[in-house]
């Protein structure tokens, strides 16, 4: 996949649904103030192994189906061993093949997949309460505006829209057409069940097979920004006015190209959250 033009990657992930991230619009974090300071004077934001999310249904190992026909099994082999295997070899490796339990194999790979997978979740919208609610300590945290690339050839990270599904039936895990073989996994990564969708959540997603980093606690890993990357800064209706001060010192003093700041508040006879400019 990484090998892959950008258009034709474009191409093929849209035309199945998976639209990305267009790279010039702004993604939002909803963070406290604690995490705010901490991207801000560190530099980097937080990537998180699949396991650490809220949602047990999230990237679950059964929406992946790794059930194949006899066929399919067949085609799977011949594929695998095709230009790998010496030609006298093959039938014996076919045998052996045959007789081994694809299955359980295969479920055994998607574990390590989703345990080894690296994303970062984001919004397309500052102004969702229940995101202020649940990850900006209702309302007293910060909702940090980011640039993230909508591909990165060197890790294979692609930023997309997620996609949210009335009914979460599972993807098939391999398909034989090889054009369309990586588009199971961009399925199960960047879909999510229906009652999720008022987040209008982006995701950033690192592929295990091309993320060779230690990973904090087995678990998070940390990307780097450049200083165009954090472009806008909002503080909750109810953060302290001295937390507005330590943040705005280390705007002030940090590298930052900040183009937007502005702080959340309810207009007057409506529940929804809108900003006023600093």
């Amino acid at each position: 996949m990484v090998n892959q033009e950008i258009p034709q990657i474009v191409k093929d992930l849209e035309q199945n649904g998976i639209v990305l991230h267009k790279g010039q619009n702004v993604l939002y974090k909803y963070v406290s103030v604690e995490i705010a300071k901490k991207i801000l004077t560190e530099g980097h934001i937080r990537f998180s192994t699949p396991g650490v999310f809220n949602d047990t249904q999230d990237m679950c190992v059964d929406l992946l189906d790794t059930e194949m026909t006899e066929e399919e099994v067949k085609w799977f082999i011949e594929k695998s061993i095709d230009g790998r295997i010496d030609e006298k070899e093959k039938p014996r490796v076919r045998e052996w093949a045959l007789k081994s339990d694809w299955n359980s194999i295969f479920q055994s790979s998607v574990k390590i997949e989703r345990d080894s997978s690296l994303i970062f979740c984001s919004s397309q919208k500052n102004s969702i309460e229940k995101l202020w609610t649940f990850y900006a300590e209702q309302g007293a945290g910060v909702c940090i505006g980011l640039r993230l690339p909508m591909y990165y050839d060197k890790m294979g990270m692609i930023t997309a829209h997620v996609n949210y599904a009335n009914e979460m039936t599972p993807f098939k895990y391999v398909i034989s057409d090889d054009n369309k073989k990586f588009l199971s996994i961009m399925n199960w990564v960047f879909t999510k069940s229906s009652k999720y969708s008022d987040e209008e959540e982006v995701r950033t997603y690192i592929p295990p097979y091309l993320n060779h980093f230690t990973l904090e606690d087995g678990k998070y890993w940390h990307l780097g920004l450049q200083p165009f990357m954090i472009c806008e800064i909002y503080y909750g209706n109810k953060i302290l006015p001295i937390h507005i001060a330590e943040i705005d010192y280390i705007l002030k003093h940090g590298k930052w190209e900040i183009e937007k700041k502005g702080q959340m508040y309810y207009p007057r006879l409506s529940y929804d959250l809108a900003v006023n400019y600093l």
